[in-house]
């Protein structure tokens, strides 16, 4: 049991010593980096509120629907 822990411990210290070091702009597989600044499409300020505000509106409509009183919520409508 003593030599299985003692093989694990080197295989470790092995593994901790072929890492290089981190790399802010590179990573090691070349997908840390920098993208450009986007304010178009759903990452404009604007539709991000429209989404918000769909999404409110929407929980409202669903409550009124429902009512206090359902036996049935929104999200178990397929089920019986």
């Amino acid at each position: 049991m003593r030599k299985v822990g003692n093989v694990a411990a080197l295989f470790l210290l092995l593994g901790f010593l072929s890492m290089g070091s981190a790399s802010a702009s590179g990573g090691p597989l070349g997908i840390d980096h920098r993208i450009g600044y986007d304010n178009s499409g759903i990452w404009n300020h604007s539709v991000e509120m429209g989404v918000l505000d769909a999404m409110i509106v929407g929980e409202i409509g669903c409550g009124v629907w429902e009512g206090g009183e359902s036996r049935h919520h929104s999200h178990q409508a397929g089920r019986q």
